[in-house]
């Protein structure tokens, strides 16, 4: 079949494509390392060079969508175009938006060797400064073919002297979705068709191609989305397998906190939070000396409730820390009415030998609250 092109197409689609996705020729140029000939102006240069660096307009058009593929759609594929690569940490944020690396080739040859839309999974190194994402997986990306460097994708708050030429160059990154730190896998388990001492390198480098058995086993994985810098706000997060966590966006309200939606349904931790901070300034006219001001409840990743109530803080000397939680013992419990059991058991106990500040809030001392942990432990232990 034959396409037909009105004339100046290959103009408009550079210039389009410029524009959307670099921000102008200038970027453009910027980005591939192009420099503009004495007396000429973009315009007039780019179909060319773009022609010599792709092959065709047809091919830059191919490698810049305006849409990405759903990335249950890619995982479910028969040769799924999922990544692994190492990190010292998950940076994608509102403030970071792209997968960096070290030299232009690394990301070049992961360039043509995917498609504009495939899935990049972050696990951290064994020596990461955070002891609890040693060999974890971490989150995952969808990719671009958009390249750039820091300065195109990362927040301007972020290009410090001492951090800016690590992992310069760049791939952009569309959608974003992180696994809360307690419901991280060890990667050995995640992908055990994979010799991670012999590949290590290879992965640190530039990244590997996932196995399909390995790519299909995110569908079951926790996650939830995450914002990312450049891109479209995320509406109404929610904590899901993947399966659900990974299907496009719908429309609706956008997050403006760090508040996510807790599943209704699924096994449940218990936890409790305790607030760090004068408490003579948060609970005025309250009897706060020798106590701590604690929050119980259920969720299925406690970690993450933690640190969606700390969103909600401003940025002041109180904090909410993740004092007590079942993940890693007894937890979780299924079906979830057990774990409610045990935290209707903890609520009893604080409200006699504690101060009820409504809901799941109380002022207590250390030991009451020690005790009352107990007994919600071993009542939805008990629990059938």
């Amino acid at each position: 079949m034959v396409i037909r092109r009105h004339k100046g197409w290959d103009k408009q689609a550079v210039n389009t494509i410029a524009a959307r996705d670099y921000g102008g020729l200038e970027g453009l140029f910027a980005a591939h390392g192009w420099t503009l000939p004495k007396g000429r102006t973009y315009g007039q240069v780019a179909p060319t060079l773009v022609t010599d660096a792709y092959g065709s307009i047809a091919a830059f058009e191919a490698e810049h969508p305006a849409a990405f593929p759903d990335p249950v759609t890619v995982i479910e594929a028969d040769d799924p175009d999922v990544w692994l690569g190492s990190f010292f940490g998950f940076v994608v944020s509102d403030k970071w938006g792209m997968i960096g690396f070290t030299r232009p080739a690394d990301r070049d040859k992961i360039r043509s060797q995917s498609r504009p839309g495939a899935l990049y999974v972050a696990y951290g190194v064994g020596r990461s400064e955070n002891p609890a994402e040693r060999m974890r997986v971490l989150g995952m990306v969808q990719l671009s073919h958009v390249i750039g460097t820091k300065h195109q994708f990362l927040h301007p708050s972020l290009l410090t002297p001492a951090t800016i030429d690590r992992w310069y160059h760049g791939l952009k990154v569309v959608r974003a979705w992180s696994v809360p730190a307690d419901l991280r896998p060890d990667i050995r388990d995640f992908a055990p068709e994979i010799d991670l001492p012999r590949r290590a390198r290879e992965i640190g480098v530039r990244g590997i191609r996932l196995p399909r058995d390995a790519a299909r086993r995110l569908l079951a994985l926790d996650m939830i989305e995450v914002p990312v810098y450049g891109g479209p706000p995320v509406a109404a997060p929610m904590l899901a397998p993947g399966a659900v966590a990974l299907r496009p966006s719908k429309a609706g309200p956008i997050a403006q906190t760090g508040f996510w939606t807790e599943p209704a349904t699924g096994p449940k931790h218990l936890y409790m939070l305790r607030l760090n901070g004068n408490l003579g300034h948060f609970v005025p006219g309250h009897d706060w000396r020798r106590k701590v001001l604690v929050k119980v409840g259920i969720s299925i990743s406690p970690a993450m409730r933690c640190a969606s109530f700390n969103s909600a803080l401003p940025a002041t000397a109180f904090n909410w820390e993740l004092w007590k939680t079942t993940h890693g013992a007894a937890g979780p419990f299924d079906p979830p009415h057990r774990a409610k059991l045990g935290e209707d058991a903890m609520k009893t106990e604080l409200a006699v030998d504690g101060e009820p500040l409504g809901g799941e809030f109380f002022l207590a001392s250390d030991v009451a609250c020690e005790r009352a942990w107990r007994h919600g432990c071993d009542i939805a232990t008990a629990a059938e």
